[in-house]
């Protein structure tokens, strides 16, 4: 097996790209030139063929594999296969002559002629010997099964023949697919025991398709590590379980690969990626039994849908979240890009010290995002990726991170997905949003949030009003137009909450009168713990709008302050740093912070102030900052009230650029 670093750079490339002596001096040449340690190689030429070749055609692609293989381990480099297609993709053509197979079905009785079910015998037969083929190749470190691996139509589950028969199985009665269509519909936001249980067939044959995989890589190489790319959409599909027992069939004896997705097909929408999501899913599912290769490019993308200043921010913001290594595709190799990704080698360098000790804990507030959409789905509909969330959470420079210990946010069906933890989230303190909030009340979780209801808006929202309350922070005793949340203030709630010492109103929704129409925001705090309640759903595009504000921000931070009964590890002014995201970690010393500031606005953020608690007392704080090139300049700053150090000029974050920060509490 070839070693595996702590930095490596994997080049992912087409079987065009390496097939012959010459393609594969020039990719070696370009490997050089990047830093790139190891290639990825795909069996495929991409989408202009079927995904699902021929075994005797894969055989004579693995003969092009194994001699390639042979040239860039003599060069230096590690090797790797990405199996294109497993499933099936519907970007691809369908073979001119099908497999002796079932296609996917979708609910309305679509047939996708490029994707199998994963539930057919033949199908699982031969896909484990594609794997088995490929595995066999001398030379090669890892092989990955790729990143569709789920239904890919419109519902995202298969409504085919074996599934049906299957849920017959575990129903005891037969079904057709017009019968469970009107099965999986729910007259309330909580699924129906049969739309569950539909769930679980449709993981069951994933997983066991991973499972034949599986058992055929390891009897030909039971040394390789089979690399999963779908993490964070399967657990956001069909949910941490199955993620988590496809990840153990694979590698049940070693530490496996998983390509977290924060890919983009564009810069145009900046704040559209980030490696949240992933980290949530990943920590979700596998914890620390899998190891992190995301992928910068979707592949394939266009020539120059990345600008270098965006692949280097990407490069460097994955590795603050402890990724330290990376994939990237052969878009674009011009010199800026080149220059680009050596920076960012250089930079996740010194990060990597930092992300990957023991003796560093990250902390944050903890988002819970929507999982096992699919698997708890309350009719049969298109598929929906709900991690706008994350985004929206993101973006308001709080410290996010999963299990972070700063309390935690709860949105979508998170209440569904994690039931069984919801007592304990109270205890530790959490906020809930709209969506979240109606599915504990159809949940009827009474412990949680009482005998509060959402109530009709009996006319037109204007302004909202906050109370004198400490919670509200600055806003305080403040009425503020609801002008920003105009397109959204319809889908605003307002809630009864009954007369009790455990509940207190933090915001009110007037009308053009400026007459109360009900609350809009409030608190609970009894023996079991302490919820904040919002009128917002976290996942609606137009909220960003009007949540991201100054005041929104404070009246945040200081919720989430009470309902921990401790004070977040960084603050910083909204108007001094819009679009600043953070990442904090401490030293198990407490006396050193690591922070990670990503600037995602196209402003630079060079004057601000950051609040820390842990510098709280110290008369000055030694201050080490990475700028982009991978270097480390130092300042000494003296510290105020509360931990308050400011940042100025040099010490600044660009736009679309990250920094790195170690500060030290000096006496």
């Amino acid at each position: 097996m070839g070693v595996v670093m702590a930095n490596d750079f994997v080049q992912r490339i087409a079987i065009g790209e390496f097939e012959t002596a010459r393609a594969r001096k020039k990719v070696i040449a370009e490997c050089r030139r990047m830093g790139a340690t190891r290639v990825m190689l795909f069996n495929t030429y991409g989408h202009i063929e079927p995904g699902h070749l021929d075994l005797d055609e894969t055989r004579r692609r693995a003969d092009i594999i194994s001699h390639a293989s042979r040239d860039f381990r003599a060069a230096g480099l590690g090797v790797g296969v990405n199996i294109h297609v497993t499933l099936g993709m519907n970007m691809s053509p369908p073979r001119q002559v099908p497999l002796n197979a079932q296609h996917t079905v979708d609910f309305d009785g679509d047939v996708f002629t490029e994707t199998y079910c994963p539930f057919d015998p033949g199908f699982q037969n031969y896909t484990a010997e594609t794997y088995a083929i490929l595995a066999a190749v001398e030379g090669i470190d890892d092989i990955w099964i790729d990143d569709d691996f789920r239904y890919k139509n419109k519902a995202g589950q298969c409504f085919c023949p074996l599934h049906l028969e299957a849920f017959a199985q575990d129903t005891g009665r037969p079904w057709t697919r017009r019968q469970v269509i009107d099965a999986l519909r729910s007259d309330t936001l909580v699924p129906t025991d049969l739309a569950v249980k539909w769930g679980h067939v449709q993981n069951r044959a994933l997983i066991d398709c991973a499972g034949a995989i599986a058992d055929a890589v390891r009897r030909v190489a039971p040394h390789l590590r089979i690399g999963f790319m779908p993490p964070s959409h399967n657990v956001s599909f069909y949910g941490t379980d199955s993620v988590r027992e496809i990840c153990q069939r694979l590698n049940p004896n070693t530490r496996g690969l998983a390509r977290p997705e924060y890919g983009g097909y564009s810069d145009i929408d900046r704040v559209a990626w980030g490696p949240y999501c992933p980290t949530w899913a990943m920590q979700r599912a596998v914890g620390d039994t899998y190891e992190g290769w995301p992928e910068l490019e979707t592949w394939p993308g266009t020539g120059f849908n990345h600008s270098a200043r965006v692949v280097q921010m990407k490069l460097a913001w994955g590795a603050i979240h402890g990724y330290v290594s990376t994939t990237l595709s052969g878009a674009r190799r011009d010199k800026p890009i080149l220059k680009a990704i050596a920076n960012a080698k250089a930079q996740i360098t010194e990060i990597t010290p930092f992300v990957t000790s023991p003796d560093w804990q990250t902390r944050g507030v903890s988002l819970e995002l929507s999982e096992n959409t699919l698997g708890l789905r309350t009719k049969a509909d298109h598929l929906t990726l709900e991690h706008f969330a994350a985004r929206l959470m993101t973006r308001t420079g709080l410290p996010i991170w999963p299990a972070g210990g700063c309390g935690r946010v709860l949105v979508g069906n998170s209440p569904l997905a994690r039931a069984d933890e919801l007592q304990q989230f109270a205890r530790e303190g959490m906020i809930i949003d709209r969506d979240a909030f109606a599915i504990l009340r159809e949940m009827n979780r009474d412990d949680i949030i009482g005998p509060a209801n959402i109530i009709d808006n009996p006319g037109f929202p204007a302004a909202e009003r906050y109370t004198k309350s400490d919670l509200n922070g600055k806003a305080a005793a403040q009425t503020v137009d609801l002008a920003p949340l105009a397109v959204v203030r319809h889908n605003l709630a307002l809630y009864h909450i009954p007369d009790s010492p455990e509940f207190t109103p933090l915001c009110w929704l007037d009308d053009q009168g400026r007459q109360p129409l009900g609350i809009s925001t409030w608190t609970r705090q009894w023996s079991g713990g302490k919820i904040a309640v919002l009128p917002f759903s976290l996942n609606e595009h137009d909220c960003e709008h009007g949540f991201l504000t100054a005041l929104r921000k404070n009246q945040l931070e200081t919720i989430l302050e009470w309902l921990t009964g401790q004070p977040l590890p960084l603050r910083f002014g909204y108007g001094e740093a819009f679009d600043l995201q953070a990442v904090y970690r401490e030293h198990r010393d407490g006396d050193r912070i690591f922070l990670g500031l990503a600037n995602f606005g196209l402003d630079d953020a060079n004057e601000f102030a950051l609040h820390l608690p842990l510098l709280d007392g110290a008369a000055q704080a030694q201050i080490r900052v990475l700028d982009s090139k991978g270097k480390w300049r130092s300042a000494q700053r003296p510290v105020a009230d509360r931990g308050r150090i400011d940042i100025r000029t040099s010490l600044g974050v660009p736009d679309q650029e990250v920094r790195a920060y170690e500060i030290i509490k000096l006496a």
